[in-house]
């Protein structure tokens, strides 16, 4: 499956609810709580997620393309 790290965190999981299972074994564990995800999740991107946890960026794509995902990025995030 194809994955764009500039996509909210809402709409990516709303595809793909195994997503919500790769992100919390990130770290991500604001994710699984349902208010989160229906307000900042609609505005939070993964890359932006990566940013303000101070996580290395590749480390994510490492565990996306382990669990078989495409990794993509179709817009620079600011």
């Amino acid at each position: 499956m194809y994955i764009d790290l500039n996509k909210s965190i809402y709409d990516l999981c709303k595809e793909d609810p195994k997503i919500i299972e790769v992100m919390t074994s990130l770290g991500f564990t604001d994710i699984t709580k349902p208010a989160m995800m229906n307000t900042v999740g609609k505005m939070m991107t993964i890359t932006k997620g990566a940013r303000m946890k101070n996580m290395d960026i590749a480390i994510i794509k490492n565990r996306f393309i382990e669990q078989g995902y495409i990794i993509g990025e179709e817009k620079e995030d600011s």
